[in-house]
This record gives structure tokens, C-alpha cells and sequence, in this order.
């Protein structure tokens, strides 16, 4: 049978393409990747900063730095985009300014904008 979040699934014509929605194939690909992008930024950014000499990062790890900030910000946007499911309630919160509300609302979203600014050795 369908899932709670299918069976709340709105059928406004901005999502209907569902590839936002928390179910969709494209949203956990997506949480996947920007789990490896955090767990490289956890693992090469104290590297990078604490271990090697001044002026000597590769291009190639300042080049991914650089892309893996700008996809931080991609992530940060989609945050302000995608539906969620409420906690209390169960439903699929689909109206943007609710969605808008809830991430600005949230410690999350100021971690996530923060995390956004490049760090440049």
C-alpha cells in the first residue's frame, strides 16, 4: 500500500512533479550526496587547515571546496523549497510560505548559511 507521505501528496500542479517531495527517488539521492559532501568537509577541512603548511592546499582540494560550497548553498535554497512532513500532525506541508517560515524559523537553516561561507587557507 502507499505510505502516509504518498497518501498526503497535494495534487497542486507546483508539485506535481514530486521531485522535491520528501519520497522521491531524486530527494534521497540527493540527502545522500550532501551527506558525502559533509562527511569530506568534516574529514579534509581540519586536514587542510591544521596539517598542512600555509599556501599549500592542492588545487584540486581548493577546486572541490569550492564547488562543495556552492552546492551548500544549492542545498540551503532547496531547504527553503521542498515540502516536509509535520511532526505533529503527519500532514505534507506544500505552501511555500509555510515551508519558508518553518526553515527560517529554524537553527537548522543558520547552521546551514554559515556553513555556506567559504573558509579559504
Amino acid at each position: 500500500g502507499d505510505s502516509d507521505v504518498l497518501s498526503h501528496r497535494p495534487t497542486s500542479p507546483s508539485y506535481s512533479k514530486g521531485w522535491l517531495m520528501p519520497d522521491s527517488a531524486f530527494r534521497l539521492t540527493w540527502d545522500i550526496f550532501i551527506f558525502l559532501v559533509i562527511w569530506y568537509n568534516s574529514v579534509v577541512t581540519p586536514i587542510r587547515i591544521f596539517l598542512l603548511p600555509v599556501n599549500s592546499t592542492p588545487d584540486g582540494l581548493v577546486y572541490a571546496d569550492i564547488v562543495f560550497d556552492f552546492i551548500f548553498v544549492i542545498d540551503t535554497i532547496l531547504h527553503l523549497l521542498r515540502p516536509y512532513i509535520d511532526e505533529d500532525t503527519g500532514d505534507l506541508i506544500t505552501d511555500r510560505k509555510a515551508i519558508v517560515r518553518k526553515h527560517l524559523g529554524s537553527l537548522t537553516f543558520y547552521s546551514n548559511a554559515i556553513a555556506c561561507i567559504p573558509i579559504l587557507k
